[in-house]
């Protein structure tokens, strides 16, 4: 044990080095390993942890300097609906049904809230995402209201970002081919697609996440491949999946839904190695809110209502 402490403590100055260079989804990982080494509980920023090093490292016996200066590829500060999304390499989802068309029945508290800035204190990385700031919740139907959160979310990706954007109904619609660049051109002309978004339909997640990975790349289940396209989604639905059949209905003429340990087990061939994270965010949800919550804990990411 005493071995094994030592090796984890002569580890922490190269983790601290290696902030200041690696993408934000690896920055992440880096900072949740920091803190099970250390009991130090701070937001994964090279300066700030080689100032605690300076101040510390005699503790774990070690005499290595850290070099680390800010990162060079910050996380970007962008929020989905309150969800804070760690990655410069990201893919909305975002359901365009006809359920959409309905009015949202969000009653989210009229809290005071903003994302926190520098150091985290104990608990918060644990803590579910806060709800939206007050004035930021809108009333009216569903896809207004995720229309103007992904325009919000889009407009703060720093232009070092690739991103991309789909849309599912009965049928699966990229916005683009591949993951683009977010240089201010580039957001404008997504915005003006996400405003076009009508809603319609029924709700084929399997076809939206099927192309999801396709994008992705051969990496997301294959070893041979050291990199992913695209390493965190943010999936939206108000709704139980269906299949891409509106003609398929039951007995009573309701359009029958897609067993969801299907739709789970292809995300878990697509997502074998579970480098892309998968955020859910259930809008209104009653039936389907099993899927979305099973999907982010499956492939690291969260699940959250709004």
């Amino acid at each position: 044990e005493v071995v094994k402490a030592r090796q984890l403590s002569a580890a922490i100055p190269h983790l601290i080095n290696a902030l200041a260079y690696a993408s934000p989804r690896v920055v992440e990982a880096i900072g949740e390993v920091l803190r099970d080494f250390t009991g130090e509980n701070f937001d994964p920023y090279a300066d700030v942890w080689a100032k605690w090093w300076k101040d510390n490292k005699e503790r774990f016996e070690s005499n290595e300097r850290v070099k680390a200066g800010k990162n060079k590829r910050r996380p970007a500060d962008t929020h989905f609906y309150g969800l804070p999304v760690k990655s410069d390499r990201i893919l909305f989802i975002i359901d365009t049904s006809s359920s959409m068309k309905l009015p949202t029945k969000n009653q989210n508290p009229a809290e005071k809230w903003k994302p926190p800035e520098g150091p985290t204190t104990p608990g918060d990385n644990d803590a579910p995402p806060p709800p939206p700031p007050p004035e930021e919740i809108l009333s009216g139907p569903k896809i207004k209201v995720a229309q103007h959160e992904l325009k919000k979310a889009i407009e703060k990706l720093p232009p070092s970002s690739m991103f991309n954007i789909i849309a599912f109904n009965t049928g699966v619609f990229p916005w683009r081919d591949k993951m683009q660049k977010a240089d201010e051109k580039t957001k404008k002309d997504a915005q003006k697609w996400v405003r076009a978004l009508e809603p319609k339909g029924i709700t084929y997640i399997d076809g939206a996440l099927r192309l999801a990975f396709r994008m992705a790349g051969l990496a997301s289940f294959d070893k041979a491949y050291p990199t992913v396209n695209i390493d965190t989604i943010v999936l939206l639905s108000d709704g139980a999946p269906t299949t891409d059949n509106i003609d398929d209905v039951d007995k009573n003429g309701h359009v029958k839904l897609m067993d969801k340990e299907i739709i789970l087990e292809h995300v878990r061939k697509w997502n074998r190695h579970r480098r892309v994270i998968i955020h859910c965010i259930g809008v209104d949800m009653q039936a389907g809110i099993e899927l979305l919550q099973i999907l982010a804990l499956e492939n690291g990411g969260k699940y959250v209502d709004r």
